[in-house]
């Protein structure tokens, strides 16, 4: 771009000096000069053409590069869980790589709880909740705890005698949830394995559905 510049510049004074030969009645060289410089005009024409069809060109590549990262980002999760691999925590469940893995602990609870979060969607384990909640009445319950963020609003379904519940959290999603007991202590624990989801992604969550039923 600098050259192109520069040769911008010297077209400019060529003409200046053609317009001082013309006005000293020096007609051949003006000429010779004119032809001089319409050379000039066509070099830099080129050369600025081919600088224009460069930046387009490389604009296009960028806008494509961009435009395909969208695309990938946007992949639905039923795609993602298509290819996706699987590993297997402590707790024996399983969760897809493409998660990503939080700690938390919940003062209010107290307990701790491992989430895999994609999006809106949260895999939460809870390794041991405490005893207050082997009872049905006590857990699961409205205004309790799904997640580390999320607290149930509604039981929609219950299947006690397997652990299974599920309903509707305060912000709006739907959880899916199984209990278990703790065995081998004098007192009974419970963990929980849950999945928070849109209703948008109910079918996309089928393979979590199944992987808590077999918890």
């Amino acid at each position: 771009m600098q050259r192109l510049c520069k040769k911008i510049s010297i077209f400019v004074h060529r003409i200046q000096i053609i317009i001082t030969m013309e006005k000293k009645g020096h007609w051949f060289l003006g000429c010779g000069a004119a032809a001089i410089v319409g050379s000039l005009l066509g070099i830099i024409l080129a050369v600025g053409g081919y600088f224009l069809w460069h930046h387009l060109s490389s604009s296009d590549e960028t806008k494509g590069d961009e435009e395909t990262a969208v695309v990938q980002a946007e992949e639905t999760l039923a795609q993602l869980l298509a290819k996706a691999e699987w590993e297997v925590a402590d707790g024996g469940y399983r969760y897809p790589k493409f998660m990503r893995r939080t700690d938390s602990f919940v003062a209010d609870v107290p307990a701790s709880v491992k989430v895999c979060n994609w999006k809106d969607v949260d895999l939460c384990y809870w390794p041991l909740i405490g005893a207050w909640a082997v009872d049905n009445e006590s857990f699961p319950v409205k205004k309790c705890y799904v997640t580390a963020s999320a607290l149930i609003d509604d039981v929609t379904y219950k299947a006690e005698s397997k652990g299974i519940f599920s309903g509707h959290t305060a912000d709006g999603r739907i959880f899916y949830l199984k209990k278990s007991f703790s065995e081998g202590d004098a007192t009974r624990h419970v963990r929980v394995l849950a999945i928070v989801y849109p209703e948008s992604l109910q079918n996309d969550v089928q393979p979590f559905i199944d992987m808590i039923q077999n918890w």
